[in-house]
């Protein structure tokens, strides 16, 4: 048996070495699949189409190997295969693959750093990215990035990207992105996020800046809030409360406050401006200095870059002094809503009242005109581009072409000067780039005066003519008595009339079904005698009258019609009096 088992292992081995190849040179070492092992080795093996081997098993098997030998390799099979090698004091995993893949010992830097195999300089390389394992986690704080521990001597941050508060020593800080809040040391309650997104910001806090360079150039200017490339990036100095959303948005301000602006582009210019307001890509783009303006819908805007308490609303709508408010632009057809637009006129809050608001001189003097408004010139005139012109070339001739009805500013003010008017009905331009404009609800209280003087002087001409009318009915009365007077004798007797003779006022007057007539007759006459006329001078009753002292008559006015009536007391065929009443039923 012994000879046999003898034969069997000399003809493997002499398989072995005609088939692999396997050489013993004088130099000791032992190859495997080559000729000439390499000198520093025991044993080299060399093959392109086969691999090594090592002893299999699971890793209960493993463990239970007698005094493993330091350096023992093998394959694990179950409970994270892989290759593990015995280090002395256990078995270790030979690559970190798969090792802490939850990081569930991320509170323990040192357990995280046994488990992961790093370089000299105690990095892992991640592809583009690399983790420092050794502070990953310190004192309530996450990092994660090369250069980031330079000055570790701070609380509850958040630190992604290469370059990352370097040289931070804030709390509660979270930058992620290259070069994010790179410059920060002792600020805190900063959130930056972006490429450079607040990389010069050093000791100002609460500030929020999310995208490519936002908030780049801010050092000390607290409570700004950036979203977009470039937002807020000249913000420096003693500037805050901005809010800047949008590409671009609010790029040059360096000293501006209190400023809110959304959309791309919008505010791009405001510099120093303060408690500006602008929503929609380009809006307020032109205001560099001015304060307290606001424009609302796409490139809303001022025509200077230094107006202040200025109002753009509409698309396209252009503002061109301070202190005015602008409603559409020039495209715009209709401006209304549900009820009449409503001014301040408390009596409260008026003083200096004066009753002397030109009437019909003013009004009589104006001219109004039918016109074309001339677009085009007008939109140049404002500074508005070529482009922007070209753009909206259909809407500028189709409201070119429509009939207007009104003043021209011009006219009024000469009209209102002529006259000694300090009429406020006319805006006059405030700057080379503001334009006249009329506000025409204030011609409401001249054209009201006119009225009234038109009524006065009609009021005059009906009392004239009553009086001409009751002239006439007077004469036609006397000379209806005077022929029905007769004489005793040839010589006609004037009656001289007592001084008691009198008519009073009817009551009620007007009166729609009768009323009453007081009168007084004197001691001694011939005839008395109460006429009634209508408006036209006709006797509609004629009442005689007798005794004396007072009386009274009572008209029915059942057969008259309505309209004005004169009534008159004649005594001996003389007019005493006369009063005039109204019907009305």
């Amino acid at each position: 048996m012994k000879k046999i088992l003898t034969l069997l292992l000399a003809a493997a081995f002499t398989a072995n070495c005609v088939h692999a190849q396997n050489t013993f040179p004088s130099t000791g070492a032992t190859g495997i699949g080559t000729l000439t092992p390499n000198a520093s080795s025991l044993l080299e093996i060399n093959s392109s189409t086969k691999g090594f081997l090592p002893p299999r098993m699971t890793q209960a098997q493993r463990n239970a190997i007698v005094s493993p030998a330091t350096g023992l390799i093998i394959y694990q099979t179950n409970n994270t295969p892989g290759f593990y090698y015995f280090g002395g004091t256990g078995w270790n995993a030979v690559t970190p693959a798969r090792a802490n893949t939850t990081l569930s010992n991320l509170a323990s830097p040192t357990a995280i750093n046994q488990s992961l195999v790093a370089n000299a300089n105690n990095t892992l390389d991640l592809g583009s990215s690399y983790v420092n394992w050794r502070n990953i986690y310190s004192s309530g704080n996450f990092y994660n990035g090369a250069n980031r521990f330079l000055s570790v001597r701070d609380t509850a941050n958040t630190f992604l990207g290469y370059g990352t508060g370097t040289v931070n020593s804030g709390n509660y800080n979270s930058f992620i992105g290259n070069s994010a809040g790179a410059s920060n040391t002792t600020a805190s309650g900063n959130s930056f996020c972006g490429f450079s997104a607040g990389y010069l910001n050093t000791t100002a806090s609460l500030n929020t800046a999310m995208g490519f360079r936002a908030l780049y150039a801010n050092q000390t200017s607290s409570y700004n809030a950036a979203f977009g490339d470039h937002a807020l990036y000249s913000t420096g100095g003693t500037a805050g409360g901005n809010s800047a959303f949008g590409s671009a948005s609010m790029v040059l301000n360096t000293t501006g406050s209190q400023n809110t602006t959304i959309g791309a582009t919008s505010m791009y210019r405001t510099s120093t401006g303060n408690n500006n307001s602008a929503l929609g890509a380009y809006a307020l783009v032109t205001n560099e200095t001015g304060s307290n303006n606001t424009a609302i819908g796409n490139s809303a805007d001022v025509t200077s870059p230094d107006l202040n308490t200025a109002t753009a609303i509409g698309a396209g709508a252009l503002v061109n002094a301070s202190y005015k408010v602008v409603v559409g632009s020039t495209n715009v057809t209709v401006i209304g809503g549900q009820v009449g637009w409503s001014i301040l006129s408390d009596g409260r809050f008026k003083k200096n009242l004066k009753e002397n608001v030109p009437g019909l001189d003013f009004i009589n003097k104006l001219k109004p005109v039918t016109y074309n408004v001339d677009i085009e010139k007008f939109e140049r005139f404002t500074g508005r581009k070529d482009s922007a012109i070209a753009a909206m070339r259909k809407d500028i001739d189709i409201n070119t072409k429509k009939t207007r009805t009104g003043f021209i500013a011009q006219d009024v003010e000469k009209t209102a000067n002529e006259i000694g008017y300090d009429f406020d009905g006319v805006n006059k331009p405030q700057n080379e780039k503001d334009n006249y404009s009329i506000v025409y609800a204030d011609f409401v209280p001249s054209l009201v005066k006119a009225v009234q003087e038109l009524s006065k002087k009609n009021d005059a001409k009906d009392a004239k003519i009553d009086d001409l009318q009751k002239q006439i009915d007077d004469l036609k009365a006397a000379m209806a008595l005077g022929s029905q007077s007769t004489s005793t004798s040839s010589n006609v007797q004037t009656v001289q009339l007592n001084n008691s003779a009198a008519l009073e006022q009817n009551i009620p007057n007007p009166f729609a079904n009768a009323t009453t007539i007081n009168y007084a007759l004197p001691q001694h006459y011939n005839k008395a005698v109460m006429i009634i006329t209508d408006k036209t001078g006709k006797t509609v009753k004629e009442i005689n009258l007798g005794g004396n002292g007072k009386g009274t008559v009572k008209l029915d006015a059942s057969s008259l019609s309505n309209g004005t009536y004169h009534y008159s007391l004649y005594i001996d065929g003389r007019i005493t009096d006369s009063k005039q009443m109204l019907l009305g039923k």
